[in-house]
């Protein structure tokens, strides 16, 4: 009898089963009915039953005194289409988006005697992605799975036949860490705080040293984003008026900005707060005329709020934390006023004055909401305002004025905490805009008093000079006799 190989091995998968063999005889009864014929009987001291149970031969006599050592090694990597995979070690961060696969691969290689029945289990905190890859060792192996209410994966796989010394069972399997999984219904207060690794190598007989059969991991997930924001300087940049203190003229300006979420993470929630200077005392010499409809200040959207579509995509609405109170922002953006305030009292010239935020000039706040900003995705905020002409041609001691409105955004934070990477430095931008008179508006006035002081000046100058003449004898005639010496010497020439 030959025994059936498994896979190109010598023995059956199991060898250590006890392989029963069985005999049974009997007399078969006469099919005729003659007496002449009569048939044998068995005596009842005869066994009719033979029963032999053969074992292979393992080279250990029995299972428990077979002592092997596996050592079980686990390799993982963070895997997205076109991105560098990313190994991951005890200081893994696991950022939303930033992979959508979580790889492990688990190798089990018996370092001593031939391993029977050798099997690695373990558990994964999220579901499996994609079948699993058993036959990457030098013995193969067969694995079953199962995902109780999709939260978690249990994995089992048994090597399909003994392990001599240095062989292995090396098994590749694929989890799923998208962004699905690790915020469940995209609620983030339901947000897994870390997918967690648990795999354990087993055999049955002896294990020479267990300290190397087991693996654990716990891969922490966050949310983490670089936000930038920037003005654009293109929109009124730079703007004329004309030196009339009488005008009723409004000068339209449009202050925009660009907020770009470079990842990983798609941006649930922020805000852009935006310090605009509207007054000087008691004189208001500009107005909000248009937000964009996510905009608000004095805690209420204004009566001329445009409706506009916002430019970047809507998804999904999110079941987020309370809203902090607007206080907090308004701190924040009038710190980052101030900051702006010291850069520009550095740099500003003698014939520029400078209009912002700061202990002179009145600002209100503007609070804008951005939404589930995904990465790569801009957000455009435009501010429209009007700026009287008539308080800019007050100000004719200077040859340009500079009109600047702060912006800074919101670290998300202050709603999430540990949830995701706080920022290491503010993120804020400015838009300026310059104002420049038209020449041809330009009315020269003198004092009268510089006239007066000018007319005595020049007076003084002119007495002083005929003095200093009259002193080296400038105005002093020649004797007569001598003049007419001269004249008679001419005539007689003549």
């Amino acid at each position: 009898m030959d025994v059936k190989r498994y896979r190109g091995k010598l023995e059956p998968k199991d060898a250590w089963t006890i392989v029963r063999m069985e005999g049974r005889f009997e007399l078969i009864p006469s099919s005729e009915d003659n007496f002449d014929i009569l048939d044998p009987i068995i005596s009842k001291d005869v066994n009719t039953i033979i029963i032999v149970d053969t074992k292979f031969d393992k080279k250990s006599d029995i299972i428990n005194t077979s002592t092997s050592d596996l050592r079980l090694q686990v390799e993982m990597f963070l895997l997205r289409d076109g991105v560098v995979p990313t190994h991951v070690r005890n200081d893994t961060v696991l950022y939303v988006d930033a992979a959508n696969l979580l790889q492990v691969t688990t190798d089990v290689q018996n370092l001593l005697h031939s391993s029977y029945r050798a099997k690695v289990s373990g558990e994964v905190s999220t579901s499996m992605k994609r079948d699993v890859f058993p036959n990457n060792g030098l013995v193969g192996a067969s694995c079953k799975y199962e995902s109780p209410l999709q939260t978690s994966t249990i994995v089992n796989c048994s090597a399909d036949s003994r392990l001599n010394r240095n062989e292995n069972i090396k098994i590749t399997m694929y989890y799923d860490i998208g962004r699905q999984r690790l915020i469940p219904g995209m609620d983030l207060s339901k947000m897994k705080e870390s997918v967690n690794i648990s795999m354990r190598a087993d055999q049955a007989n002896l294990d020479g040293d267990t300290s190397n059969n087991d693996f654990k991991r716990t891969i922490s997930v966050k949310m983490k984003y670089a936000v930038h924001i920037q003005a654009d300087k293109e929109t009124s940049d730079q703007v004329r008026y004309k030196a009339d203190e009488k005008s009723t003229h409004m000068l339209r300006l449009i202050h925009r900005y660009i907020v770009t979420n470079e990842g990983p993470s798609f941006l649930p929630k922020t805000y852009v707060n935006i310090t605009i200077p509207l007054s000087k005392e008691n004189t208001k010499f500009a107005r909000i005329v248009e937000l964009p409809s996510k905009c608000v200040y004095h805690g209420s959207i204004i009566v001329e709020a445009s409706t506009q579509a916002s430019t970047t995509a809507k998804t999904t609405k999110f079941s987020l934390p309370p809203d902090t109170k607007p206080e907090r922002r308004r701190r924040e953006a009038e710190q980052a006023a101030q900051t702006t305030k010291s850069i520009g009292e550095k740099s500003k010239p003698t014939s520029k004055n400078n209009i912002m935020c700061n202990d002179d000039y009145s600002c209100e706040v503007i609070y804008c909401e951005v939404l589930n900003l995904e990465h790569n995705e801009q957000h455009i905020i435009d501010i429209k305002l009007d700026v009287f002409e008539k308080e800019l041609a007050k100000q004719k001691e200077f040859l340009e004025i500079h009109y600047a409105t702060n912006a800074t955004v919101t670290d998300p934070f202050i709603w999430y905490g540990g949830k995701v990477v706080p920022w290491e430095k503010t993120v804020y931008a400015e838009k300026w805009t310059t104002f420049v008179v038209e020449p041809s508006t330009v009315v020269l006035e003198v004092d009268i008093w510089i006239i007066i002081g000018s007319a005595f000046g020049a007076l003084a100058f002119l007495i002083i000079v005929i003095i200093i003449l009259w002193k080296c004898g400038f105005f002093v005639r020649k004797k007569h006799n001598e003049v007419q010496q001269w004249k008679r010497a001419r005539l007689y020439i003549h």
